[in-house]
């Protein structure tokens, strides 16, 4: 029986040694590959290759595989990009032997390699390798080098509303997975994106998120956030009562109060007229989305 391959190798121990010999074959017969994680390419970056290659040469081969009567690239869609811009006509490539599942690992390792990917980028490709690819969660992680359970935090993003998953996506360096994880505590989608833009306009720190996460969760549940030491609760107790009537002076779209009572805290809004009293019908409608 023929071994399986392994999905957690290098670009290199996959190649099919009988293969790896360099070959000159038309830039036009390249094609990206579908599998690529990377989503944006700095043209800045892309302009310094250029030079370099001009200068210097092309210093790494092009590692691609045969796809009908062209060859997709399986590493180095930047150098690609440099080659085009220069106008060239021909490319050194490495043609390699791996199927699907192999190439689209490949390029996701050969990026993470060389440069980070966004969050985005990385927890779509690894969404890609699970739902399209069929691989499991130990798989990804082997071959990704990670843990099993950082994986899987990774992949709970997806159960974000989409508002905020677009979020994530446009600000990845605003928008961490530390932040993620604080905002799936939220279930309504009105507190995700509200708190998702306010991470991104006012740069908070998960610290900060955490806070007014837990201030949310009172709200819509009435579990007060645990205190550490006892001898500050009352004063923690001040604070809660201050954020929340941060909170509701901020978010909700009438006059309302907060105030502490024996077991706990009571939100008095109130309600002067029937315009009134159908603007807070229909923002409890929507809060129940």
């Amino acid at each position: 029986m023929k071994k399986r391959r392994g999905l957690g190798l290098s670009l290199e121990n996959m190649m099919d040694v009988k293969n790896t010999d360099v070959r000159n074959i038309p830039l036009d017969d390249i094609e990206p590959s579908p599998y690529q994680p990377r989503q944006i390419f700095s043209e800045e970056e892309i302009n310094t290759l250029a030079q370099s290659i001009q200068k210097h040469g092309l210093l790494q081969p092009i590692v691609v595989r045969r796809k009908g009567d062209k060859f997709e690239i399986i590493a180095g869609e930047r150098r690609y990009r440099a080659l085009q811009k220069l106008g060239k006509k021909i490319a050194p490539v490495i043609v390699v032997n791996v199927s699907d599942k192999e190439a689209m690992a490949l390029a996701i390792i050969e990026n993470i390699e060389r440069k980070d990917l966004t969050l985005w980028e990385v927890a779509s490709s690894i969404k890609k390798l699970k739902d399209d690819m069929g691989l499991t969660l130990e798989e990804i992680a082997t071959m990704l080098g990670k843990s099993k359970s950082h994986i899987s935090n990774i992949l709970r993003m997806f159960q974000l509303s989409d508002n905020v998953l677009q979020l994530v996506k446009k600000y990845p360096n605003k928008l961490t997975l530390s932040h993620i994880k604080l905002l799936l505590e939220i279930k309504q989608p009105q507190w995700q994106i509200t708190l998702a833009e306010k991470v991104v306009s006012e740069g908070l720190s998960t610290r900060q998120l955490e806070e007014e996460v837990n201030t949310i969760k009172y709200i819509q549940d009435g579990k007060l956030p645990e205190t550490q030491d006892k001898e500050n609760k009352t004063a923690k107790k001040d604070e809660t009562v201050d954020r929340l009537r941060k909170l509701a002076k901020k978010y909700i779209p009438m006059k309302s109060t907060v105030r502490r009572v024996k077991n706990g805290y009571k939100l008095i809004i109130s309600v002067d007229d029937e315009e009134t009293a159908e603007k807070l019908i229909d923002y409890l409608k929507n809060w129940t989305k």
